[in-house]
Parts: structure tokens; C-alpha cells; sequence
């Protein structure tokens, strides 16, 4: 099979998985946002929701409308030029076009990202732009730069940035490899591309948290890793979730720093690349909690390197087994478990008459929430505690009604139209079973109306409770 009809057949089974599953909450808050774009928001800079808005422009103009494939669309988009992107780094570093084929079986067997890589979430365009300027900086260091080159590097540094707060760390390992592997000219390169793409990239996000009193700044610096302490026992944890996310890639990885015979260039400006995230979110989890995917910045350029060294020079073969085998486990345990409830079956198959819990298995939250506008009047106020659910339930009306996050933290003011209480007049009050309880109103009279509980293969998904509330 071609290159091109892989990348063509990726991105058609993608979308024909993503098309029939609802939101996940991450996603549902990141269309929420796109509805207002703003150079920033509480909890990361604004690429993702810029991205869905576009995307949500073009798909009007063209007739889809809004639906979950329109809002995963560029998701599946960049997951398709990462491998091609990827292919691209390879064929530069010396692997034949007949084997890139296979390259790319290599590099989509690290399910940590393309398992999941349908879901539009502010990583993907974080690891577009890594990628970019990877290739870039790549490019400039072996003498292979085009003019376009710096600029590629630039718009890689600009879009890591603006997707994540840890895109600062692509200019850091950018400029890194040219000190160690460049020459004086092609350092000097790299840091005005670095330093041109970082500027366009930094100065409206802090423009848009010095005029917001800098919460999510100061939510990154502080709040995220507050209330930590040395913990041996949280970093046992985060090592294994690692092993479970990466595969064999995560041993290959340190296996790596032993000699390559011919590929020690290529090995060096991995390593020097991954450096930076992997000593910050490596070592992390011992002092603060840490959220599994942000190792996979330091992760992913491992697979390039495992792939260069199956495909250019045939060793790693085992390696390149053992990924495969993690890689049939995880997309095929992850797909079949949210497209068929085999999970609670299997439960029951294996603890007989133990209850069962449906919020156990979070694949069947992907379900249920479109019936949510059979159940709420149109036009009336929707409200909701957690960003959780006030994102499903307005994803799921669509502008049928407005729906809002109720308390409203100061830094999501933007985020969400203004409520104030005691009510004023007939609110709708959603809450689940995963996230919230019932409503707390003063001076309010609130009644369940109705439960939505989504049954998948004679099996119960997370129950969605609306509740009506009328001012006293």
C-alpha cells in the first residue's frame, strides 16, 4: 500500500469511528469555547479554539452543520499530517520510499497519541507544532534548509505555544539542538526563528491575562501543582500509567542511549529534543500530581527514532514487534469498549452477581446527551455546576438555549453568559452521575423533571438528570 493511500485510509477509519460518539467533557468545554474566541482562556492559550471555530466556519459554508465529526474534523486532520510530517522527517534522514510504509506502521503504533487522536484536544496542534519545528530545525542543523525553512520553524514555535503553556518548551529544545549540533550561522538561525515565532505566540497571551488579572498564569505557575510533597509512592504510579500510555517505547527509549552505528546524529538530536519535557514532567510526579498525557511531548519523537532505526537500518526488530502488539491491544480494547458495552459485560462474566456500577466505565460517557433537548423546553435558561456538565448540556442544545456554569469562577467570566441568583425566572438545572448532585438554589422550589439514562446493548451508560427550578 502507498504512502498516500495509508494516510487516506487513516483518516477515513478515523472518521468513521469518531462519527457515531458523542463529545467527551474536554472536548464539549473546547467547543464551548470556540463560541466566544478570545487570545486566551483559564485554563490554556486559545489554538484549540480557534481551530474548532474555524473548522466550525468552514463546515456552515459547506452545508455539514455541527455535529461531533464536524468538531473532530481538524483533529483527525492533524493527526493525518503528523504522519505525514513524520514520513517526511524519515525519507530526509535516509529511509526508502518503498519502506515508508512500514515506517508508518511503526509510528502509528504509538497509541498513546493516534489511539486517541480523533479527539480535538489541545495536545494535537501542540504536537503539529513540535513536529513542525522538529523538521525545521532538523532541516537547518544538516544544511538541508530551504528559505521556507526558519519560517516553518517559527510557525511550528507560534502554534506549540499558543495550544499549551508547555509549547514554550519546542524553542527550548529547538535552540538546544542548534548549540549542541549547529554551527554559529545555524544557531543564529534558530534563535531569530525561535525568537520571531515566540514573540508572534506570547504577546496576545499575555495580553489576555494581564487584562484578566493573569488567574491563568498564575493557575499554571501555582495552582496546578499546589499541595504536593515528596511522594515515591505518586511517582511508582505515574511510571506505570507511562509503561501503559508509551508501550515498549517506554524502555526503548533509555535502551536508546546506548551506541547506534549510523544513526548517532540522529539519536543525539532526539535526545537533546526530548530533554527539556522529560526531565520537567518526568521528574514532576515526585514533588506534585500530573496529569498522564504530558509526557507523551517526550514520548512521541522516540517513535521517529524507533521507526528510523527499523526502516533504515533493520535492527530493532523485536522492538518494533512488541509495539505492534501493545498498539493491536490498545486500539482494539479502546474502539471495541466504545462502540460495544463489553466491559460491564465481562464484569458480570467474570464477579457474577457483584453489582455493577455504570460510572466504572467511562466509555459510556460518550453517550446519552443528545437527548437532552428532549427534555428541556426551548428557549428556557440552562444551568449546571461543573464546566463538565454545562459544556455537554450546551453542545448538546446547540443554541436552542443559553446555557451557562453556575458559581462562575472569575477566571472563566469570559468563558460563560453572567447568571445571578436567587433566580429571577424558571431555570433548567442539569447535573450527572459523575460530576454533580442536585441543585442548590436559594429561595428556589427545584423538582427532578426527568433522567436520561442511555443503554447501550441492554447495558446502562452514566444517568443525566434535569431538574426545573422556579423562583419562590
Amino acid at each position: 500500500m502507498s504512502l498516500r493511500a495509508i494516510l487516506i485510509v487513516f483518516f477515513l477509519a478515523q472518521s468513521l469511528h469518531a462519527w457515531g460518539l458523542g463529545l467527551s467533557d474536554d472536548e464539549a468545554y473546547y467547543w464551548v469555547l470556540a463560541q466566544t474566541p478570545a487570545f486566551g482562556y483559564a485554563y490554556h492559550p486559545p489554538a484549540v479554539a480557534w481551530v474548532i471555530a474555524l473548522f466550525e466556519k468552514l463546515g456552515w459554508l459547506l452545508g455539514f452543520g455541527i455535529s461531533p465529526w464536524t468538531v473532530r474534523l481538524p483533529a483527525i486532520l492533524i493527526s493525518t499530517a503528523l504522519l505525514a510530517l513524520g514520513a517526511s522527517w524519515l525519507r530526509e534522514n535516509g529511509v526508502e520510499r518503498a519502506r515508508l510504509p512500514s515506517a508508518l506502521g511503526v509510528l502509528l503504533a504509538f497509541a498513546g497519541i493516534y489511539a486517541l487522536s480523533w479527539m480535538i484536544v489541545p495536545d494535537l496542534p501542540l504536537f503539529l507544532g513540535q513536529t513542525l519545528a522538529l523538521l525545521a530545525t532538523d532541516r537547518i542543523l544538516a544544511d538541508r534548509a530551504r528559505a521556507r525553512d526558519p519560517w516553518l520553524l517559527g510557525a511550528g514555535v507560534a502554534l506549540a505555544i499558543l495550544s499549551k503553556y508547555s509549547g514554550v518548551l519546542v524553542p527550548v529544545s529547538a535552540f538546544a539542538a542548534a548549540l549542541v549540533l549547529g554551527r554559529p550561522q545555524q544557531r543564529w538561525r534558530v534563535f531569530w526563528a525561535c525568537l520571531g515565532g515566540g514573540l508572534i505566540a506570547i504577546a496576545p497571551i499575555l495580553y489576555w491575562n494581564w487584562s484578566t488579572g493573569w488567574g491563568s498564569l498564575l493557575y499554571q505557575l501555582q495552582g496546578r501543582h499546589a499541595g504536593g510533597g515528596l511522594s515515591f509512592l505518586r511517582f511508582a504510579r505515574f511510571v506505570v500509567i507511562q509503561v501503559a500510555l508509551a508501550g515498549p517505547l517506554f524502555f526503548y527509549a533509555f535502551v536508546s542511549l546506548r551506541a547506534m552505528p549510523g544513526l548517532a546524529r540522529e539519536k543525539k538530536l532526539l535526545w537533546i529534543w526530548v530533554l527539556p519535557p522529560l526531565l520537567i514532567y518526568g521528574l514532576q510526579p515526585l514533588w506534585s500530581e500530573f496529569k498522564p498525557h504530558w509526557m507523551l511531548l517526550a514520548w512521541y519523537p522516540f517513535s521517529l527514532l524507533m521507526a528510523l532505526q527499523w526502516t533504515r537500518m533493520g535492527q530493532a526488530r523485536n522492538w518494533v514487534i512488541a509495539q505492534g502488539v501493545h498498539a493491536v491491544l490498545a486500539f482494539g480494547l479502546l474502539y471495541s469498549a466504545l462502540h460495544y458495552a463489553w466491559i460491564p459485560k465481562a464484569y458480570r462474566l467474570i464477579g457474577g452477581d457483584r453489582p455493577w456500577n455504570p460510572l466504572w466505565d467511562v466509555s459510556a460517557d460518550f453517550y446519552g446527551w443528545d437527548a437532552l433537548k428532549d427534555s428541556v423546553p426551548l428557549g428556557a435558561p440552562v444551568v449546571a455546576s461543573r464546566y463538565q456538565t454545562a459544556s455537554q448540556a450546551s453542545f448538546a442544545l446547540r443554541g436552542r438555549n443559553v446555557v451557562t456554569l453556575w458559581p462562575r469562577p472569575p477566571e472563566q467570566a469570559g468563558e460563560w453568559p453572567e447568571f445571578t441568583a436567587p433566580l429571577s425566572e424558571t431555570v433548567y438545572f442539569i447535573a450527572d452521575a459523575r460530576y454533580s448532585a442536585g441543585p442548590s438554589f436559594e429561595s428556589a422550589a427545584c423538582v427532578r423533571e426527568s433522567r436520561i439514562t442511555p443503554i447501550r446493548q441492554g447495558e446502562r451508560g452514566k444517568a443525566i438528570e434535569v431538574y426545573r427550578c422556579d423562583p419562590r
